[in-house]
């Protein structure tokens, strides 16, 4: 098993070539499988995983906000 960006909504977009779901080309859903762990957090990474949706500063969280700054 592996980790996979996939959700479950594999519908590629005819213009971009791309799925609406996880975001991969058709290539990398195709080659997914056979990729090295290294070369699936580089994709993971482009795609965003990995990095924070939204800061928090101090104020926020004692307010207890979860805005986008």
């Amino acid at each position: 098993s592996y980790i996979t960006p996939c959700i479950s909504i594999c519908t590629i977009d005819a213009a971009t070539n791309i799925c609406i779901g996880c975001k991969r080309t058709r290539d990398q859903i195709k080659n997914w499988p056979n990729m090295t762990f290294e070369d699936r957090m580089k994709i993971m990474h482009q795609l965003g995983y990995g990095r924070r949706k939204t800061r928090l500063n101090r104020e926020d969280i004692l307010e207890g906000t979860t805005k986008d700054k």
